[in-house]
């Protein structure tokens, strides 16, 4: 984790996780000596959060109090002293050790943190033993599973094997000094080509910069819309409606049956085709496009509320069709 108010685990960006919070926080802190699941009392726990109403009623109802990460949250909804001094990004100032930074792209909890922390050491290291290494998993699933697929997406391979001969390869050498000491800068697997690919720096440097506009009609363009025009798109968020992250049940985080670990490759059809979400779409493309490094979002937005929260989402839409089978399929006919 780099720091947990910015962008890491129980904040993105500032706003507040509240389901994981709350959960993962009684988890670890309700009984010291187990885990402990909270004690709700349905399975689908969207109505159960919708109409636990102000944080307020958590320690109210519920913590009393008795959850130090909890009360940390609250007393600290800014992001004050508190949020930096605990960062590992005051702490950490350069890479005093060998750092082999490592994260999945599909990490459900915490995807910011290694590409933070490796950005920031790699600043300030004068000695070359800052490295990053990003595949397609969810939360440390380089480390126990085989990591060939990710909800119904296939990598093509074992990579989380492929992951554990380049870790036994970087202990021996920094450990037991085996080996020839070269190690690439940054190891990423390129998914969709399903290949992993090495580079000098991350992001990286060879990458173009690319804007993609959204416009009207719903359309999204790499073409700039004509400077004379101007446009924008008008909805109405509910906050008695929120939008779920993950189409439900949305189970408890840890519970029996719980989608947590893959909801990034979850379909989002349940969210793009509600009318209060708004979204722009690319014709369909005519030649692979590769999408690597950082995706920033520049949104311009105003609301007549007193707060808002908006999550803006780059979505590969799969083809009406998949290549492997035919498109056109002969029904026998009935005589």
């Amino acid at each position: 984790m780099g720091d947990l108010f910015l962008g890491d685990d129980f904040h993105h960006n500032g706003a507040f996780r509240l389901s994981y919070g709350l959960e993962y926080s009684y988890d670890v802190e309700h009984d010291k000596t187990t885990d402990s699941d909270f004690p709700f009392p349905q399975f689908d726990l969207y109505d159960w959060y919708l109409r636990l109403g102000s944080l307020n009623h958590v320690n109210e109802l519920y913590f009393h109090g008795t959850i130090p990460t909890w009360n940390n949250f609250v007393a600290h909804p800014s992001y004050d002293s508190f949020w930096k001094t605990n960062s590992t990004l005051s702490y950490v100032k350069y890479p005093a050790i060998p750092q082999l930074h490592v994260g999945g792209y599909f990490d459900q909890e915490d995807l910011n943190g290694p590409q933070l922390m490796y950005g920031a050491m790699e600043k300030r290291d004068t000695f070359n033993r800052n490295y990053i290494v990003l595949g397609p998993w969810y939360h440390g699933e380089w480390a126990s599973r085989k990591g060939d697929s990710l909800g119904q997406i296939a990598w093509g391979s074992n990579t989380a094997q492929w992951f554990k001969v380049l870790q036994k390869k970087w202990f021996d050498y920094w450990l037991r000094g085996i080996g020839d000491g070269h190690f690439d800068e940054a190891n990423c697997f390129q998914t969709g080509s399903n290949v992993w690919k090495t580079y000098s720096s991350w992001p990286p440097k060879e990458a173009v910069v690319q804007n993609l506009y959204a416009g009207a009609g719903g359309k999204a363009s790499f073409v700039a819309p004509s400077a004379a025009g101007s446009g924008s798109v008008t909805y109405v968020s509910d906050p008695a409606k929120p939008v779920p992250y993950r189409p439900q049940p949305i189970e408890m985080t840890y519970g029996k049956g719980s989608r947590w670990q893959t909801w990034h490759v979850d379909d989002q059809r349940f969210a793009y085709s509600r009318p209060d979400v708004v979204s722009f779409t690319l014709d369909s493309l005519t030649s692979d496009l590769t999408v690597t490094g950082s995706i920033i979002a520049h949104l311009w937005a105003s609301t007549t509320g007193t707060d808002a929260d908006w999550v803006v989402k780059l979505i590969d839409v799969y083809p009406n069709w998949d290549a492997k089978y035919p498109t056109h399929i002969e029904l026998p006919v009935m005589r």
